[in-house]
């Protein structure tokens, strides 16, 4: 599957990783310019999307800059898979049984 935007993205990714991913704000890199959504795409200003992951009681929030918007999402993709990865000791795949 190839998400075709950012809300497909972030489904895709909750339900593959099983965690829930809070998006805060998608925004230019300069907040002192705000711009209509489709005015980034032509402009080419860089994008930050900021977010929170969550499983349980385990959260970290990030913040990842691309150069498009197509970009950033997919810096955020990237970010939400190492976050799941490198907390196998917080983050249970599955219950444990003894």
């Amino acid at each position: 599957m190839d998400p075709s935007s950012g809300a497909e993205l972030i489904e895709h990714l909750q339900r593959t990783l099983g965690i829930a991913i809070l998006v805060e704000s998608v925004e230019t890199a300069d907040p002192g310019s705000p711009v209509e959504p489709n005015a980034l795409r032509e402009r080419g200003d860089p994008i930050t999307i900021r977010a929170t992951f969550l499983f349980g009681s385990n959260s970290t929030d990030v913040a990842v800059t691309g150069q498009s918007e197509a970009e950033a999402w997919n810096e955020l993709a990237r970010a939400a898979i190492a976050w799941r990865n490198s907390d196998f000791q917080h983050i249970p795949i599955w219950g444990g049984g003894g």
